[in-house]
């Protein structure tokens, strides 16, 4: 049976494996909740650059103008 000494350290070392498991897991929900506020920017400036394209194609094609876009 192990000594208290050995059981203190033991506990010691989960409790401090448990501590830096909650401080990763805190962090990376931070980080990934930064990343989808990034990521939903991205899509509304994308949703928002498509519409303009779209709109500005319906206005060419209504007085007959034909745009091209280069690649």
């Amino acid at each position: 049976m192990a000594d208290k000494p050995t059981r203190a350290r033991s506990v010691e070392f989960i409790s401090s494996q448990y501590d830096e498991l909650s401080q990763f897991k805190e962090t990376a929900k931070r980080q990934i909740q930064d990343i989808l506020t990034r990521v939903n920017k991205i899509s509304e400036r994308c949703d928002l650059i498509a519409k303009t394209v779209e709109e500005s194609e319906a206005y060419s094609y209504q007085f007959n103008v034909k745009m091209e876009y280069q690649k």
